[in-house]
C-alpha cells in the first residue's frame, strides 16, 4: 500500500492462483480467466492505495476480479450480438453493400485526428471504459468523452452527405 513493489509483487504471486481459478469460474474457460486476470492486476496496482485495511485484500481482490469478469462477459455478449447483427445485414444486404460500407467507414475513420482515432480504437475494438482510456492515454475522462463525441459527431456527418449524395 506504501507502494513496495516487491511487497506488492509477493502478495500478488500469493493470490494470483486463487484469483485465477476465481475468473475461470467465473467466465467458463481459462483463457477469459487469464484476459480478465490481466485487467485485474492493473487494477489491483493503480488501486491498492485506496484499500483501508490489508486484511481484508482477499475480498477486495475478489470482488475486483467478480467485477471485471462481470464486464468481460457483458463486453464478450455485445460483441457475439453485434458480429450477430452484422452477418444479419450481409445476409439481407449483400455482401457487396457490406463491404463498401465497411470500406467506407475505415477511410472516414483514417481521417480523424490520431487522438480521435486511438480513442474510438480502444473504445469499440478493445472494450475498454472511459476510465480505462483516460488512465492508459493520461487524460480525463472528460476528454474521452469528447473526443469520442466529436469523433461519432464527424463519421455520422461523413456518412449522411455520402447518402445524401447517393
Amino acid at each position: 500500500m506504501d507502494g513496495d513493489r516487491d511487497a506488492f509483487d509477493r502478495l500478488y504471486r500469493r493470490w494470483h492462483p486463487r484469483l485465477l481459478r476465481h475468473a475461470h469460474r467465473l467466465t467458463g474457460h481459462m483463457e477469459d480467466g487469464r484476459d480478465v486476470m490481466q485487467e485485474v492486476a492493473m487494477a489491483l496496482v493503480h488501486n491498492i492505495h485506496r484499500l483501508r485495511d490489508p486484511e481484508q485484500f482477499g475480498p477486495w481482490a475478489y470482488t475486483i476480479v467478480r467485477n471485471r469478469a462481470a464486464s468481460f462477459i457483458t463486453r464478450s455478449v455485445r460483441d457475439r450480438d453485434l458480429k450477430r447483427a452484422a452477418a444479419d445485414e450481409v445476409q439481407t444486404q449483400g455482401p457487396d453493400i457490406a463491404d463498401e460500407r465497411a470500406g467506407d467507414l475505415m477511410a472516414l475513420i483514417a481521417t480523424l485526428p490520431i487522438a480521435d482515432r486511438e480513442v474510438l480504437s480502444a473504445y469499440y475494438s478493445d472494450g475498454m471504459t472511459v476510465t480505462e482510456i483516460a488512465a492508459c492515454l493520461a487524460i480525463a475522462p472528460g476528454t474521452v468523452k469528447s473526443r469520442l463525441h466529436t469523433a461519432r459527431s464527424h463519421l455520422k456527418t461523413a456518412f449522411e452527405s455520402e447518402e445524401r449524395s447517393e
